[in-house]
């Protein structure tokens, strides 16, 4: 009984980080979002998602750059610039899969 009460406790716990970090990761875009730009950059040794001409993110990932490629590792120390919301995601995606 207190094994079945400790798995369930256990993978409740699981499910409510889950939702945390997706619940982070989701962001509502306005039509406007089409032509502003988005950096994703190195922050603290994470990625992390800036508005342009921002100088603190407005989300940092769990991803840590150093676990990327070399390449990717290179590009977000100058900052990857995309225009738009739906590349801002595919890139956000790329980054953090």
């Amino acid at each position: 009984m207190r094994r079945l009460f400790a798995v369930t406790f256990s993978v409740l716990g699981i499910c409510f980080v889950l939702n945390m970090y997706i619940a982070n990761m989701q962001r509502s875009f306005t039509p406007g979002d089409c032509e502003r730009r988005y950096t994703l950059q190195e922050y603290g040794g994470f990625v992390a998602c800036f508005e342009q001409g921002e100088s603190l993110p407005f989300f940092v990932t769990k991803r840590k750059v150093s676990e990327l490629p070399s390449l990717d590792r290179e590009m977000l120390c100058v900052g990857v610039t995309v225009k738009g919301a739906r590349a801002y995601t595919r890139a956000l995606e790329d980054y953090t899969t």
